[in-house]
C-alpha cells in the first residue's frame, strides 16, 4: 500500500524531475509526500531491542522530509529505514538508532566509530570517501535552486549578489560555491527552515537536493524550482572507514536492486510512476 498520495504540482515544480534524469518539462503528475512530524518513538523502541541479537548502530538525523518520517500513530517509517531493516534481517542483527543532532555530527560520529552506518540522505562524494566507506548509491539526486514564484532565473550565474539559505556541512554548500559568483549565505539546521527563510524574505533562494524538493515543495506554495546547481549524484549509506559491514551492505543493496525489491519499496513510498522515474537514472 502506498504511504503517500499523489498531487499534480505546477510546471515550475516539475523541473525537479530533471534531478531524476528526466526532461524538465514532462507533463506528468508529481508524487508529493505528506508532511513529516517532529517527534515519535525511535525505531528500536517500536521493534523491541533484544539482548540475544548483535546490534547494528545507525546514525541519522530527524530533519529529512521523507526518510524517518513519523507516521500517524507515533511510530517511525521511511524509505531508508525499510532498506536498513531488510539488511538487518538478512544479517540476523538488530538496529539501534542514534540521533547526533545535526548532519555534520552524523559524519563525525561515523569517523569516531560511535555508529556503524550513517543514513539520512548522505551524498557520496570523493572527498567524503577519503574519510568514510560508502555503499552503492540507491537514489539519484541533484542540487536545485528554489526561489519565489515569479523569479526569472534561467542560469546559475544570474544568482550573483543574492542571499542563499542552506545547511552547513552538506553538498549544498559545495554546489553553491561551484557557481563561482559572490553570494551571501544564511545558515539553518533543517530543510523546512530553508523553505521558510525564502518565503519570509530572509533569503532570495535556497539550495537543496531534489529529494527534499519532491517531498516538501507542496507544503510551501509560492515557491518554485528555477535552475539545477549540480550534476547528478547519489545518496548512499556511509560507514566507518574499514567497517566490517561495508561489503555485506554493498552486496545486499546490489541484490535488492537486481531482484526488484528496490522497485517494490520505491513504489510503496513514491508510487509506480515515481519509482520508474527514479530507476530510469541509475
Amino acid at each position: 500500500m502506498t504511504r503517500f498520495y499523489r498531487i499534480p504540482l505546477e510546471l515550475g515544480t516539475l523541473a525537479l524531475f530533471s534531478a531524476l534524469g528526466c526532461l524538465w518539462w514532462l507533463g506528468l503528475p508529481v508524487l508529493a509526500l505528506t508532511s513529516q512530524a517532529d517527534e515519535g518513538r525511535l525505531p528500536d523502541q517500536q521493534a523491541g531491542v533484544t539482548a540475544e541479537l548483535p546490534e547494528l548502530k545507525v546514525c541519522f538525523r530527524r530533519d529529512p522530509p521523507f526518510f524517518y518520517q513519523v507516521d500517524g500513530d507515533g511510530d517511525w517509517a521511511g524509505f531508508e529505514l525499510d532498506l536498513l531493516a531488510a539488511f538487518a534481517e538478512s544479517q540476523k542483527v538488530q538496529m539501534r538508532y542514534l540521533d547526533p543532532g545535526s548532519f555534520p555530527k552524523v559524519l563525525e560520529f561515523l569517523e569516531q566509530g560511535k555508529c556503524d552506518v550513517g543514513a539520512s540522505r548522505i551524498t557520496y562524494t570523493e572527498e567524503r570517501k577519503k574519510r568514510l566507506d560508502f555503499s552503492p548509491g540507491y537514489f539519484p539526486v541533484r542540487i536545485l535552486a528554489v526561489e519565489k514564484e515569479g523569479a526569472k532565473t534561467i542560469r546559475p550565474e544570474q544568482l550573483r549578489g543574492k542571499t542563499v539559505v542552506t545547511i552547513p556541512g552538506t553538498t549544498y554548500v559545495k554546489a553553491i560555491d561551484s557557481i563561482g559568483v559572490e553570494l551571501e549565505k544564511v545558515w539553518v539546521k533543517t530543510s523546512r527552515e530553508m523553505f521558510q527563510a525564502v518565503l519570509d524574505g530572509r533569503a532570495d533562494f535556497m539550495a537543496c537536493d531534489s529529494a527534499v524538493v519532491l517531498a516538501l515543495m507542496n507544503d510551501y506554495p509560492g515557491l518554485r524550482v528555477t535552475v539545477p546547481l549540480s550534476d547528478r549524484e547519489h545518496f548512499a549509506f556511509a560507514l566507518t572507514k574499514g567497517s566490517k559491514w561495508t561489503k555485506p551492505l554493498s552486496r545486499f543493496l546490489r541484490s535488492f536492486r537486481k531482484d526488484d525489491r528496490l522497485r517494490a519499496l520505491l513504489i510503496e513510498y513514491f508510487g509506480e510512476e515515481g519509482a520508474d522515474l527514479i530507476l530510469s537514472d541509475p
